[in-house]
């Protein structure tokens, strides 16, 4: 098996002074084998599913602790972190 295409999920959160970034899911798959394309679409699809449930049982706990206040402050911190690592991607590209 040639590992030569990826499919990684990361979950980002803002724990009120930070932003966290945390690695959930890898798994390699190989491009070149059918088999391999669509178990990595399988898998990509399994883990949105996974990461939407996380994400609203994260802003239902917000909502309940903190009101939207906090909420707004954890989109705009990963709001702000993914602008940066957007620039960087972008920066290293037109290199």
């Amino acid at each position: 098996m040639r590992d030569d295409g990826g499919v990684s999920l990361f979950d980002r959160w803002f724990d009120g002074r930070h932003v966290r970034c945390e690695q959930r899911a890898h798994r390699e798959f190989d491009s070149a084998d059918d088999a391999g394309a669509s178990a990595a679409v399988d898998f990509t699809a399994g883990l949105q599913a996974w990461a939407e449930q996380q994400n609203d049982a994260r802003e239902a706990r917000c909502r309940e602790v903190g009101g939207d206040e906090v909420l707004e402050a954890e989109q705009s911190a990963q709001a702000a972190s993914a602008a940066a690592e957007l620039a960087a991607l972008l920066a290293e590209i037109s290199r």
